[in-house]
């Protein structure tokens, strides 16, 4: 199912039932402004991401969708939507993001995952902020397998997230500024409960 907006339009994707072996719901919105919404759909058999919204504004909602398979969650690209409510059952990574992605995550359920993290990628090109991501009490670490924050970016991390980092990965400040105070740098690899 896959959704390019038109610059006037404010879609709503809702109450479907997707059956797909790759990517289950791909919206972009060129002009991020739209108040997008993603509701109510039910998605299975996903092996790539269940929902993949890219350029969505802070408006954009994805919210009460079921998403189960042996691939990722919720992915967004240079998107900030509030992630609301969902229930994610995938054996890959529950939540994504990538670039200047600002998403809000609130009361999602997680099960299943054998990375129960918010992945992070791509390059940082302005003001961003990594905020606690607690789902049914559990606060999600971020993985960073590579991140840049560019000369004009800025990455903010509230105080008690724990970002992780694999084997051979890095996070580059590239002349862009790193603000962050008790936030606990690690390896992928630790699982004490300061970790999340």
């Amino acid at each position: 199912y896959q959704v390019s907006r038109a610059p006037a339009a404010s879609p709503t994707i809702s109450t479907n039932s997707i059956d797909v072996a790759s990517t289950g719901i791909y919206y972009t919105d060129s002009t991020a402004s739209a108040a997008a919404v993603i509701a109510g759909n039910t998605l299975t058999g996903i092996g790539g991401w269940g929902i993949y919204i890219a350029g969505a504004g802070p408006q954009a909602q994805i919210t009460g969708n079921t998403i189960a398979g042996s691939g990722n969650g919720i992915q967004t690209v240079n998107a900030s939507p509030t992630i609301l409510n969902n229930g994610i059952n995938v054996t890959g990574f529950p939540l994504g993001h990538t670039g200047d992605s600002d998403p809000t995550y609130v009361g999602n359920t997680i099960a299943g995952s054998l990375y129960p993290a918010v992945l992070v990628t791509g390059a940082i090109t302005r003001d961003m902020r990594w905020r606690l991501a607690v789902q049914e009490g559990y606060v999600l670490p971020y993985v960073v397998p590579y991140l840049t924050v560019t000369s004009t970016g800025i990455l903010r991390i509230d105080p008690g997230v724990a970002v992780k980092f694999q084997q051979g990965s890095a996070l580059y400040a590239q002349g862009g500024e790193l603000v962050a105070e008790s936030v606990l740098f690690t390896s992928y690899y630790d699982d004490s409960p300061e970790a999340g």
